[in-house]
């Protein structure tokens, strides 16, 4: 009688996969993409604390910190006081040119340097809103962009051009 033997099958093709020299979470080696980012998280909030800052370091931020701030408030109160001043001027430039206007004719007969100054003055009202629509930034592009928990530069979205700009607050006041 002939027996017939038995195949010898390769048994490595069954053998649990071997971890990475390189993965240092006890032999497991980890199974996603996943897995890979949260263990090199914690692999970096796992490292040394940097050395601490010397103290003659942290006393001249603190000074340098204490004294933008002075200065930050000295300038906002300078601003303040001439805003104040000059906002009621500002809110109807209409009006304040027609007024400047007035003051230009009553100003002709008297002093001709005067009624320059005041036609001027009534133009550059009129211009105000024109200037100041085309200046003022957008909040969006001051803003810096976040992705996960580190800044990044985006592209800047483009600024609209001034005919579309009318059309559309045209189009809103409908």
């Amino acid at each position: 009688m002939i027996t017939k033997q038995p195949e010898v099958t390769d048994v490595s093709s069954f053998a649990p996969p071997t971890p990475d020299p390189d993965d240092t979470d006890s032999g497991k080696t980890p199974s996603s993409r996943l897995d890979r980012e949260v263990a090199e998280i914690l692999a970096r909030t796992q490292s040394t604390p940097p050395p601490p800052i010397p103290l003659r370091e942290r006393l001249e931020q603190k000074t340098r910190a204490q004294t933008a701030k002075a200065r930050q408030i000295r300038n906002a109160n300078t601003r303040s006081t001439i805003v104040h001043y000059l906002e009621p001027l500002m809110r109807y430039p209409i009006i304040t040119a027609v007024c400047f206007g007035i003051l230009c004719a009553m100003f002709s007969d008297i002093s001709s340097l005067l009624a320059h100054l005041f036609a001027i003055a009534a133009v550059v009202m009129l211009l105000y809103p024109i200037i100041r629509s085309l200046t003022v930034p957008q909040q969006s592009s001051t803003s810096a962009k976040m992705w996960r928990g580190q800044t990044f530069q985006a592209p800047p979205t483009p600024r609209p051009s001034p005919l579309e700009d009318l059309k559309r607050r045209f189009r809103s006041r409908r």
